[in-house]
């Protein structure tokens, strides 16, 4: 069988769906190209040295998607099945001190910092562990207060890592 390969300017197309009813899973239009190598080859049953029956053995084969844009769809192929509109990841920010000994964060809406993973270093200590300054966090008033007040300083900059977690956003799993 050849081997299928489709690319042009105006991508191609891609219509997967599910074996049994013909129901569409999965369709999008932005692949830059698409490949299907397909292959199968038969098995023969011998009578007095030559080929009497023929067996055809299942078709075997990969498709090959290029694409810049990938729907996360796609993507769920590859792992459970699943988009998970909820996520934990790790993020952080400069923060500069108004008020001494306290750091008022900027938390973006539908987004929640988990209680304990709240770390605070000087500008340029990120992740040292001689440096981390200790505290607590407020999430009422989006406020870490440095349990030793004279290791937060009016105008020098921080940086607070913690570890959010966010709905409202997709994810797949690996």
């Amino acid at each position: 069988m050849p081997e299928l390969n489709k690319a042009n300017r105006q991508v191609c197309d891609v219509d997967i769906r599910v074996l049994k009813t013909k129901e569409p899973f999965l369709f999008f239009d932005t692949a830059n190209t698409t490949t299907a190598g397909l292959s199968g080859d038969s098995s023969y049953a011998m009578s007095k040295g030559a080929r009497a029956v023929a067996f055809q053995n299942p078709i075997e084969g990969n498709m090959k998607i290029e694409a810049q844009v990938y729907p996360f769809k796609l993507f769920s192929l590859f792992s459970d099945g699943v988009i998970n509109t909820t996520a934990t990841y790790a993020d952080k920010q400069v923060v500069s001190c108004v008020t001494g000994g306290k750091l008022v964060l900027t938390v973006k809406e539908g987004v929640e910092i988990q209680t304990g993973t709240i770390f605070c270093y000087p500008e340029d200590s990120f992740g040292s562990e001689t440096e981390v300054i200790k505290g607590t966090y407020d999430s009422s008033t989006k406020t870490f207060t440095a349990t030793e007040a004279s290791e937060i300083i009016t105008n020098k900059k921080y940086v607070v890592g913690y570890l959010v977690n966010r709905t409202g956003v997709k994810r797949v799993n690996f």
